[in-house]
């Protein structure tokens, strides 16, 4: 691999006591930088870290309503400068040698993801500077629990940026109820809120291969606003869910309109109420 700066970037809100735990085994591993996002956390976790680590770069994201975790990785991303940025989460402890395993096999115009990817280890990943701009970084359009780096793998994917793997054993999750996943997103439902931004996700990934341009923030959040709703009036009224997107109108010589559109469907639609599952210790796939 040739020389080229390796930045850990971890977000918190509410999870201090997770980043005690965590950002010693970050700080420590040789050649790196860190930087921690302070997103709006009640526990001063900003603070403590500049307090602790003065060698580690604080973002701190202001007065915020909730946590948006894929904007919180685009600022810890934008403070990172060049060369390997490393997502983990403030509940990823990593292994003393894990820089030392991990560097020999990054592969230069690739992302690279833990395998096998089990659990929530599958937000942890490494990608170029370079590779993470051209795609936009993560969508800062998502809210809510899920999604965020499934989609931005996907795009890397649509992209074609190859992904790697390194060693899953080299990062062990803390254990937690899905209650304090959710405990600082504006909806609480974890189930309802994966399979939103799943649909959203889903629909903006076609319309790419299709062509369409969705760069744009304002055109991701008009269609994350359609599939809201469309959700919305599913668990109001109890109607099937049902997501249509016309995406193209071609005329015939006959005079007729060939109208083509992408249509989904959820065969079993979340409740409105959180369910026991939404409380296990267990995230939902």
């Amino acid at each position: 691999m040739p020389d080229a700066a390796f930045t850990f970037i971890t977000t918190c809100r509410g999870r201090l006591e997770h980043l005690r735990q965590t950002l010693p085994a970050l700080v420590a591993q040789p050649g790196t930088g860190c930087v921690v996002v302070d997103y709006g956390c009640p526990d001063g976790a900003g603070d403590w870290v500049q307090a602790t680590y003065p060698q580690v770069k604080v973002v701190r994201a202001g007065p915020v309503p909730r946590f948006e975790l894929a904007r919180a990785r685009n600022l810890g991303a934008q403070a990172a400068g060049a060369g390997w940025l490393c997502f983990v989460d403030a509940d990823g402890l990593l292994a003393p040698d894990f820089i030392a395993r991990v560097r020999p096999v990054l592969a230069d115009g690739c992302f690279h993801v833990a395998q096998p990817s089990t659990g929530t280890v599958s937000g942890m990943c490494i990608v170029g500077r370079r590779e993470f701009d051209a795609v936009g970084g993560y969508d800062a359009v998502l809210q809510g629990w899920g999604m965020e780096d499934k989609d931005f793998y996907a795009r890397l994917a649509i992209a074609r940026v190859p992904h790697r793997a390194f060693p899953r054993e080299l990062v062990t999750m803390i254990d937690h109820s899905n209650a304090m996943r959710v405990e600082h997103f504006e909806t609480k439902h974890l189930k309802l809120s994966s399979t939103l931004n799943l649909a959203y996700c889903r629909a903006k990934w076609d319309l790419m291969r299709l062509g369409q341009d969705m760069s744009g923030e304002a055109a991701r959040e008009a269609l994350y606003r359609q599939v809201g709703q469309v959700m919305d009036e599913t668990l109001r009224t109890g109607k099937r869910f049902r997501l249509a997107i016309p995406t193209s109108e071609q005329p015939s010589f006959s005079g007729a309109v060939l109208k083509g559109r992408l249509v989904y469907e959820l065969e079993v639609p979340p409740q409105a109420a959180p369910s026991s599952a939404d409380s296990s210790a267990n995230p939902t796939p």
